[in-house]
């Protein structure tokens, strides 16, 4: 009997067990979902958008250097991603590239499939015959390896340049990765954003390159990300800010001059009527105070030209008036 007892309390506590489990399973599964559909939804950060448009341009053009070579580059898709189902999905043989963004010392990947790898393998080593060099099924050799680094650098920093109108993201290429489970620069469950390239070289060459960001790298810079994109020049418009220049040279300010302040009681306000007069303690050639609005522009002496009265600047001094 006590046998019995023993056996269906172990029982209790296994299926007790079993679903603090599961709820601890799913609690996290929810968290991921989260994670996954609002905080790094790249439609909810536009300027993604502008930066891989400038990434394409200056890229398509430091490839064409580099490689002497005709080199095309678009914008394939921009997607959220949890880290580990994609790291997994890559096969080997592969090179990853690892880079850091130094301010924050937070890491990146890039990854290069092996087509693009042998197209530009076979490019930079003086095939210009047009026939792509047969893939093999082997490790990259020290030489491949070194190649690619080059072209990786060259990648990070027009990635750096990308950046500089929206934030300041200053982009460091480490090293370079042959298995992917040693590319793991994120949890399995963080979330990342990828933006899928295209490199066309011509109808043989070519393939794609794939840029991680992980949420730790996007988050602190979330908010520039999030502006909406109002002009290539990102508000630096030289046409319109010459204008606003040149007409502020034009705007009218009202100039007050005030004649020494003098203090009157209320009974004497009040029985003011016209013709009265009241008496400043000052001279005739004491200087009044030049105002515009609440600050003080300088002193000046009352005078007559021309039939006016006018106003010699006698001293000039920068706002010692109290603000509104």
């Amino acid at each position: 009997m006590a046998d019995k007892k023993l056996l269906k309390t172990s029982k209790d506590e296994e299926v007790q067990k079993t679903g603090t489990q599961n709820k601890d399973e799913e609690n996290i599964s929810a968290n991921i979902g989260i994670l996954c559909g609002g905080q790094v939804s790249y439609e909810r950060l536009p300027m993604l958008e502008v930066i891989f448009d400038r990434l394409i341009r200056f890229m398509s053009t430091s490839l064409r250097n580099f490689t002497a070579d005709n080199v095309d580059v678009s914008l394939n898709e921009i997607s959220a991603v949890r880290f580990g189902p994609y790291i997994n999905s890559i096969s080997m043989p592969t090179m990853i590239g690892i880079f850091k963004e130094k301010k924050r010392d937070n890491l990146g990947l890039i990854y290069i499939d092996t087509r693009m790898i042998y197209s530009i393998i076979d490019v930079l080593l003086g095939n210009r015959s047009g026939k792509l060099l047969h893939m093999q099924n082997r490790p990259f050799t020290t030489t491949e390896q070194l190649l690619i680094s080059r072209t990786l650098s060259i990648v990070i920093d027009n990635l750096t340049k990308a950046f500089e109108p929206v934030c300041q993201m200053d982009f460091e290429f480490k090293h370079i990765e042959t298995n992917p489970h040693f590319a793991a620069i994120a949890r399995n469950s963080t979330t990342a954003i990828i933006s899928k390239l295209d490199i066309s070289m011509d109808t043989k060459r070519g393939g794609t390159i794939d840029i991680v960001f992980p949420h730790v790298m996007i988050d602190p810079i979330k908010e520039s990300l999030s502006q909406n994109y109002m002009g290539e020049k990102f508000g630096g418009d030289t046409v319109w800010e010459n204008h606003l220049a040149s007409q502020l040279w034009e705007a009218d300010l009202p100039i007050e001059a005030v004649l020494p302040e003098q203090t009157l009681s209320l009974r004497e306000v009040l029985s003011w009527k016209v013709g009265s007069q009241f008496f400043i303690n000052s001279s005739v050639t004491a200087p009044v105070a030049l105002k515009c609005r609440n600050y003080d522009l300088g002193l000046g002496k009352v005078g007559q030209r021309s039939g006016n009265v006018a106003i010699s600047i006698e001293e000039l001094y920068i706002r010692k008036g109290k603000s509104s």
